[in-house]
C-alpha cells in the first residue's frame, strides 16, 4: 500500500462530494438485485423466529435484525427497507453523500426500529466484532484500487459480522463493451467520467475493474466461501452466508 494508492482513495471521496447533489439527484431507483437482499432478510428472520427461546451471549435469540451498509451514498438502501422492521445503520467516506442520506430518509413513514449514519472508512469500521446480522456492500469496494486494501475491507466486515451472518455485496461488470475501453489492462484501473452538474473532465471516478473469478476467490478467502450469484446484467452480486 503506497501513499498513491491511499491518494487514490482520497480522490474518490472528493469526487463524490463534488457530485453529491448530482448524484443524489440520479440515485434514486432501486438496483434490481435489492430484492433477492430483501427476501434473505425475510428468510433470516424467519429462521430467527423459529430458533427456541433462549439467551445467546445476553441477548434474545429473536433480537431485531442489525444491519451495517457499507459504502451508504445518499441512503438508497435505506429508502428501499424503510418498510422492513430492522435496525439500520449506514457509512461513508463522503460528508456531503451523509448529509444528503440524513436529510432525505422518509422518517414519518418508516418502519425501521432505528437508522444512523456515520462518517468512516470501510477498512476501519468503528464498530465490536459481532455487531450486525448483515451487511450490505452495494458497490463501494470497487473504488479501493488494491487488493490489499479490498482484503482489508472484506476483513472488517466479517469481523463487525454476527455468525451466522449474511453479506450482499455488489461490484460494477466493467468488463462489458460500455466500459472496456476505460480499463488499463495491467492495474485493472478504470476512470469513468462524471458529466451531471460539473464541467466536462472535472470528475473522472476511480473504479477496480474485477473480474469475476477473481471477485469470488477474495469472497472465498476473507471469510465467505459460501455464497450465491445474484442473477445480475451489469454487476458482480452475492449473497453471502456465514456461519
Amino acid at each position: 500500500m503506497t501513499e498513491h494508492d491511499e491518494s487514490v482513495v482520497r480522490k474518490v471521496n472528493a469526487d463524490y462530494n463534488a457530485i453529491a447533489d448530482a448524484f443524489n439527484e440520479t440515485r434514486t431507483k432501486p438496483w434490481p438485485e435489492f430484492e433477492a437482499f430483501k427476501n434473505a432478510l425475510h428468510k433470516l428472520r424467519e429462521e430467527s423466529a423459529g430458533q427456541p427461546k433462549k439467551e445467546r451471549e445476553g441477548q434474545s435469540a429473536q433480537e431485531p435484525l442489525s444491519l451495517l451498509d457499507v459504502g451508504c451514498g445518499n441512503g438508497r438502501l435505506a429508502h428501499y427497507l424503510h418498510d422492513e422492521p430492522i435496525s439500520y445503520h449506514g457509512i461513508d467516506t463522503s460528508a456531503a453523500l451523509l448529509s444528503k442520506a440524513r436529510a432525505s430518509l422518509p422518517t414519518d413513514k418508516s418502519q425501521l426500529l432505528s437508522c444512523s449514519f456515520t462518517e468512516a472508512d470501510m477498512r476501519a469500521l468503528p464498530f465490536p466484532e459481532e455487531t450486525f446480522h448483515c451487511v450490505a456492500a452495494v458497490a463501494s469496494l470497487h473504488h479501493l484500487p488494491t487488493p490489499q486494501m479490498q482484503t482489508a475491507a472484506l476483513r472488517e466486515i466479517y469481523r463487525v459480522l454476527k455468525k451466522p451472518g449474511l453479506l450482499f455485496i455488489t461490484v460494477w461488470d466493467l468488463w462489458q463493451e460500455r466500459y472496456r475501453e476505460m480499463i488499463d489492462p495491467t492495474t485493472q484501473h478504470a476512470t469513468i467520467p462524471w458529466k451531471r452538474g460539473v464541467q466536462e473532465g472535472e470528475v473522472e471516478r476511480f473504479y477496480y475493474a474485477f473480474k469475476k473469478e477473481e471477485f469470488e476467490d477474495l469472497l472465498k478467502h476473507n471469510g465467505f466461501p459460501s455464497y450465491n450469484a445474484i442473477p445480475s446484467t451489469h454487476n458482480f452480486a452475492y449473497l453471502c452466508n456465514v456461519s
